[in-house]
């Protein structure tokens, strides 16, 4: 058990303060055999006994016996706070007595709570609420002008160079096939804003409200994890055509995983040469999940209907070379959620991909007993009729939504769970008082 020293700080202004008043022992002694044991910067007596490193985050602990000023780790940006983390507003706390701490969950100042949540954009946070807010909404053509041209700005010079390859290959003969997939949707939202602006009262315009729906949620996405230090890295990733599907669903894995209260980060350094997953979920102060993301091709837009054993197989096969011992980036000391992105699949089609993903876990999950869940999220669109008071169609307004579900494991054999429902943060009980 190695012995830390708190780090002085000058000042208590604006922090979250626990006194540590108690005489006769540590302020808080933990159950980390493997944990560290901090010190007072002043006296060097034992404030804080077999915790975990980072478990209590951006605390300031004054201590009364000789004054000295001192603070557990700082969070640094990108950090997750935890689902069932205490947190704790700024202001004083007296602790005359000794907190026992029974597991490895994290105490985190509110401040450091509320920085995590806003680099995510999480719902729960006021100052993300207020930047979604400033994202275009509706489709009205200045709207999807102006969601195009943050989608042209996202690949700065490249857009020029892809939108040069899609316009050589659309005068050729056999026009090539695949195109950068972004470069596409925006070209696609500048038409149809051009096509209902010039548009008469008495004529109507039909748009594919499924690659709307997709330009909409890949731009917001961007615009929702712009605070997040990932966030050079995943715009970077557009660079390659390819990337794009994969790098979309990532943040919005992240973002429905987040807004269930879940402490995500996303991996953002490079290290070659390694199997790594996508992200990650913090469970606790110690112990955490890494997240994979697929995109397979087939649940892009398919061509075909999907069948549930179909969808079954694609997904049980990646399943197992995800969660495989050998080539697989969720290791068997590792555990992990596999997270499964779909685009435009249709009426009931997240509902298919959950019920599929609950046969591959009945049929394989004793076998991959690491993997905690699945999560399967689709990109797709709600439409809302506009009827005249005598009932007659007007018009349909269409709203880009983004669905997903949870199929847990009941053969994962650890006990790392994970936040389906809301955030679970708790607030610190206590009175505050001032310093004596």
């Amino acid at each position: 058990m190695a012995d830390l020293i708190l780090e002085r700080v000058e000042s208590e202004a604006d922090r979250t303060v626990l006194i540590h008043a108690n005489e006769s022992g540590p302020l808080a002694v933990g159950v980390a055999t493997d944990g560290v044991n901090y010190l007072c910067s002043g006296c060097s007596r034992m404030v804080l006994q077999s915790v975990y490193l980072r478990q209590f985050l951006s605390i300031v602990i004054r201590c009364v016996q000789c004054g000295a000023i001192g603070a557990t780790p700082t969070r640094v940006v990108g950090e997750p706070v935890p689902a069932y983390s205490v947190v704790a507003p700024v202001g004083q706390y007296m602790i005359g007595g000794q907190i026992n701490v029974p597991g490895p969950g994290m105490f985190a100042a509110r401040d450091a709570a509320e920085d995590f949540a806003f680099e995510v954009g999480a719902r729960y946070s006021e100052r993300a609420n207020r930047w979604a807010a400033t994202f275009p909404s509706g489709t009205s053509p200045t709207s999807m002008r102006l969601i195009a041209n943050l989608g042209r700005n996202l690949l700065g010079d490249r857009f020029d160079h892809f939108n040069a390859m899609y316009e050589r290959s659309e005068r050729h003969s056999t026009p090539q096939a695949e195109h950068h997939r972004l470069v596409s949707l925006i070209r696609y939202g500048e038409k149809v804003a051009n096509q209902i602006q010039s548009a008469t009262r008495r004529s109507q315009v039909t748009i594919d409200a499924n690659r709307i729906a997709e330009l909409y949620m890949a731009v917001e996405m961007f615009h929702r994890w712009r605070h997040h230090p990932a966030w050079p890295d995943l715009v970077a990733s557009l660079r390659e055509p390819s990337h794009v599907h994969h790098t979309v669903m990532l943040m919005a894995l992240a973002s429905v995983l987040a807004d269930a209260g879940n402490g995500v980060g996303i991996v953002h350094a490079s290290q070659s040469g390694t199997r790594i997953p996508d992200a990650w979920l913090a469970v606790d102060s110690h112990r955490r999940l890494d997240i994979e993301i697929k995109t397979p091709q087939v649940f892009s837009e398919p061509r075909a209907a999907l069948t549930f054993e179909s969808t079954v197989d694609v997904i049980e096969k990646h399943v197992l070379r995800a969660g495989s011992a050998r080539r697989g980036q969720i290791l068997q000391g590792r555990p992990g959620v596999i997270g499964f992105g779909a685009f435009h699949l249709g009426q009931g089609g997240v509902e298919l991909l959950e019920r599929a993903a609950h046969e591959v876990l009945r049929r394989r999950g004793g076998r991959r007993t690491h993997i905690a869940a699945i999560v399967a999220v689709e990109v797709t669109y709600q439409t809302t009729d506009i009827r005249s008071r005598t009932g007659k169609l007007i018009a349909t307004n269409m709203q880009p939504v983004l669905q997903h579900r949870i199929a847990l494991n009941s053969d994962y054999t650890q006990e790392i769970p994970i936040s389906t429902d809301r955030p679970h943060w708790q607030t610190m009980q206590g009175a505050q008082r001032p310093a004596p």
